[in-house]
């Protein structure tokens, strides 16, 4: 083993030091958050784990329980210098329009191929079959416009 100690700032001790500084920044934000979504740590953590991947949230419940709530809270903590939350909630509103447009194009698509007769149902069955698990590759679905 060496003794000797990489330079401050370097190599993967300050790795684990940006993690630490991250993990710790997570758990203040979902304290933050959890002071005005009370009993809902699971949903707290998911939605921040789902942001962190930088991917988009999609909030289901029935009503009454607090999910305008929830995403109102995660849009203040995650503050955009000088955006109110009701900017942030629409610049998150139209992303999540355009992604939505993007995957009930697909969905339409898929569907006609899916219940295809004739030629192209021959011509969909022999693409699965020379291509496989490529077809299977959802770039398209992360993606922008």
């Amino acid at each position: 083993m060496s003794s000797a100690h990489p330079a401050p700032g370097a190599g993967p001790a300050s790795a684990g030091g940006d993690l630490a500084a991250l993990t710790a920044l997570v758990h203040r934000l979902e304290e933050n958050v959890a002071r005005v979504v009370r009993g809902k740590p699971e949903a707290i953590r998911l939605a921040f784990v789902c942001l962190l991947a930088r991917g988009h949230v999609l909030i289901e419940d029935v009503p009454g329980v607090g999910k305008t709530t929830l995403a109102q809270a995660l849009a203040r903590s995650l503050t955009m210098k000088n955006l109110d939350v009701g900017e942030r909630l629409q610049r998150y509103a139209l992303n999540r329009w355009q992604r939505c447009a993007r995957v009930q194009a697909r969905a339409i698509r898929n569907g006609e191929i899916f219940h295809a007769q004739g030629v192209v149902r021959w011509g969909r069955d022999t693409a699965l079959k020379l291509l496989g698990e490529r077809l299977l590759d959802v770039p398209w679905l992360y993606a922008g416009p």
